[in-house]
């Protein structure tokens, strides 16, 4: 499907279409972010109709390319006031006029909002105005949702810049009588529709461009924008330090501590401010760079390196790779394993369940050649997908499934290039691979009239995956990533646990979901996870994995044994 990637910057409104399928986006759009009607006195408004002119042509322009759903981030702390009469104009972040309040705002601590006081927090600028009752209060997000949909809704991470939301229950604080506040979210679900596209609530451009820099625990980011922040991931019980906002995350008992409002154009003052801060942001071994940095980062990396720090380029636009994670999130691949019921007609029930893939496990199962070449068929003619999962990289194996109608392999315990490279070479025609060739077979329909057309299109249909779950797949995981022919990656989690010897260490699991997955994001090539640990899961979709294999055959059936046990009419 087609999905508008939409980043409203303070300089530029940069959009992109993403085909989730096929892994592809397009070029990256760009139109200026509308100058300021005022800017004077500490005033900083743009009028809201050139804002609404830039989104509408957009959206235009994602219904004229066929997208069904939009995700939307957004920069953070302006908002918008509706009155009878109508609404203001936008009141950007740049906006100061709350300079002269801030000693008169009550609430200092600010923590559970996710921010700290400063003049242009909606929460001490609101003090400026005379009177706020009978007044509705839009973020720039909620009012990107009301414009399309009619609903004032936004996410918590746009929601908290406010000062006036809670980062952890989402709940309102609201020390202003008679004004109205967003439905702030904390789950990424849809807000309505725009013309058929479906409207997911606008989130915070700095918590989606630290997810699309590929950022985990043990890293910190520094985005060199219009103004510097530098910022990492951190549980909420840890130790807080004074000026450093805790803003709020994908994940509800993290949150993304940032020291913001660095001047980016000194540089030798921008590394003497890291210098002081960057210890307490928590345990950082690595910082990525990202924004307008590509021409100082020699600087940055002769002065960091010197400070102990691994350094590292983000590739440009990763507020654009945030929105692709977070739509493959949403919008992921569902399946199943069916591991040792041998029922043909399993690809009929999975298509009525509208799942889009299951695994065939030839790993630990014992099907018969001919149950599989069934199984592959079936879900051919009801086209979902079927991954065999191998035993080894075997020639004999590999050559009579493929020949039987099988168009995708999964190889277990894959740890070097090499292991998935004999797979490409028996699962893959000339010149991709050496697959012997014999075409009055099941996965020709049993004759075709041109070769050479019908070899480009089997080898187009064959998916071949490696599955990382030891320690040497996860050191290797990005050159077995480089490997053309490979489609993706399955993680194990199991067997990862057992290899890292820490079962039952779920954060440790999750590190190195994270350092799988984002290679796999790195290398533009979809990461699944087969598990039924739900938090694996969620942190997993979130890291960018895309494909989720969930239980077995023999899970429905103790379920479904389960139930009629447990119903109280029998």
């Amino acid at each position: 499907m087609k999905i508008l990637l939409l980043d409203l910057g303070s300089s530029f409104i940069k959009y992109s279409f993403y085909d989730n399928l096929e892994r592809t986006n397009s070029d990256i759009f760009s139109l200026a972010f509308p100058k300021p009607v005022i800017d004077s006195d500490g005033r900083y408004e743009v009028d809201r109709r050139k804002i609404d002119e830039a989104l509408l042509r957009i959206m235009d322009d994602a219904e004229a390319g066929g997208c069904t759903a939009a995700f939307i981030c957004v920069q953070m702390h302006g908002y918008l006031i509706k009155y009878q009469g109508g609404f203001s104009n936008y009141i950007s972040w740049k906006d100061k006029r709350g300079l002269a309040y801030l000693n008169s705002v009550e609430c200092r601590e600010l923590f559970n909002n996710g921010t700290v006081l400063k003049a242009n927090l909606p929460r001490v600028s609101l003090q400026s105005f005379p009177s706020l009752s009978g007044g509705e209060f839009f973020t720039l997000g909620s009012y990107i949702t009301y414009v399309l949909t009619g609903k004032n809704e936004t996410h918590i991470t746009d929601a908290c810049a406010s000062g006036l939301f809670n980062a952890d229950t989402c709940a309102p604080d609201n020390p202003f009588e008679g004004l109205s506040l967003p439905t702030a979210l904390g789950e990424i679900k849809s807000c309505g529709k725009y013309k058929g596209i479906e409207i997911y609530p606008p989130m915070g451009d700095h918590q989606v461009s630290f997810l699309g820099a590929g950022a985990f625990k043990g890293d910190a980011v520094l985005n060199l924008g219009t103004a510097a922040q530098l910022c990492a991931l951190t549980d909420k019980s840890a130790e807080c330090f004074e000026g450093i906002e805790y803003r709020p995350y994908f994940v509800k008992k993290q949150r993304l501590a940032t020291i913001s409002g660095i001047c980016s154009a000194d540089k030798e003052a921008l590394i003497s401010r890291i210098k002081d801060t960057a210890g307490k942001l928590g345990k950082i071994q690595r910082i990525l760079i990202s924004g307008g940095a590509t021409d100082i980062y020699s600087f940055f990396e002769s002065e960091l390196k010197t400070l102990g720090y691994e350094l590292e380029l983000c590739r440009q636009n990763v507020g654009n790779d945030g929105l692709r994670r977070i739509a493959d999130s949403v919008y992921s691949r569902r399946g199943t394993m069916l591991s040792e019921i041998e029922f043909v007609n399993f690809p009929f029930i999975l298509k009525k369940a509208e799942l889009d893939f299951f695994i065939i496990d030839n790993e630990h199962g014992s099907f018969e050649n001919k149950t599989v070449m069934a199984l592959a068929m079936n879900a051919r003619s009801v086209d979902i997908q079927a991954i065999v999962r191998l035993p080894n990289n075997d020639r004999a194996m590999i050559t009579k499934l493929a020949d039987g109608g099988v168009s995708a392999f999964l190889l277990p315990m894959t740890n070097r290039k090499e292991d998935i490279e004999k797979v490409v070479e028996y699962a893959k025609y000339s010149p991709a691979g050496k697959r012997g060739i014999s075409t009055t077979r099941a996965h020709t329909g049993y004759g075709v009239t041109d070769i050479n057309e019908y070899m480009k299109l089997a080898n187009q249909r064959m998916k071949l995956y490696a599955q990382i779950e030891t320690r040497a797949g996860v050191e290797n995981v990005e050159k077995i990533l480089d490997v053309p022919e490979l489609e993706g990656i399955f993680i194990g989690p199991n067997d990862l646990s057992c290899d890292y010897s820490c079962m039952g260490d779920t954060e440790k699991i999750k590190e190195l979901i994270s350092v799988i997955s984002s290679a796999s994001v790195k290398k533009n090539k979809p990461c699944g996870i087969i598990t039924t640990d739900k938090e694996l899961i969620k942190h997993a979709l979130l890291c960018g994995c895309s494909m989720v294999s969930y239980g077995s055959e023999i899970n429905m059936l103790k379920k479904g044994a389960t139930e009629i046990t447990h119903e109280k009419y029998l």
